[in-house]
């Protein structure tokens, strides 16, 4: 296992990270650990369960590796070189800690650093399943859940959750059949699941 990166206290506390395919039940099942009281950031999305501090931070290091969430085998391929993760690790590092008040909320007290964490805490995102190296350079404990789901339902549901957008779009007049957008967040999103096909060839990759 590698050692932590420079300067890093590891935690008292390792954190739980949940990997998996979009629509696969990762919301689900964070909902429910959430429930029983593991700690998913106070800035969590919604019904995803999804912390915008460790979103963002995923983002930066696809963006880093050229790789998107639907064009992730970049990013897999950058981070088998232990040079690239560790600057990588470094500048994630210190991206979450600048902004930890974010994730702990602005009434977190003592918590200094995500190394003074004492209580069950953890994130779920899909990006995760990628960028994993990253956070386990940084935190070598970190335990792991990886939720799996038949791709044949990945597929249909993301064709669907696409269906949806595109419907939207066509009543507001237009409809890009190729484009990538950035919200208000700074999160990219990108038109990809245009069919069965193509959804199921993204949950294979």
């Amino acid at each position: 296992m590698n050692s932590p990166i420079d300067h890093f206290q590891i935690p008292e506390i390792a954190p739980l990270v949940i990997i998996g395919m979009h629509r696969s039940g990762t919301s689900f099942l964070a909902k429910i650990l959430s429930q029983c009281g593991l700690f998913m950031g106070k800035d969590r999305d919604g019904d995803d369960y999804e912390s915008l501090l460790f979103m963002l931070a995923n983002n930066n290091v696809l963006a880093h590796c050229y790789a998107t969430w639907n064009r992730p085998f970049s990013a897999h391929l950058a981070l088998q070189n232990e040079g690239v993760t560790n600057a990588l690790a470094r500048s994630a590092l210190q991206y979450i800690q600048s902004r930890r008040t974010r994730y702990l909320g602005t009434d977190s007290g003592n918590v200094e650093n995500f190394a003074d964490i004492h209580f069950p805490w953890g994130w779920k995102d899909p990006r995760n399943t990628f960028t994993l190296p990253v956070w386990n350079r940084i935190f070598p404990e970190l335990k792991v859940i990886h939720i799996l789901r038949h791709g044949v339902d990945v597929a249909s549901s993301l064709f669907r959750r696409e269906e949806v957008a595109r419907e939207r779009e066509a009543q507001r007049g237009y409809y890009p059949a190729l484009r990538i957008a950035r919200d208000q967040f700074g999160l990219y999103y990108a038109r990809f699941c245009r069919s069965i096909e193509q959804a199921f060839l993204l949950w294979e990759e």
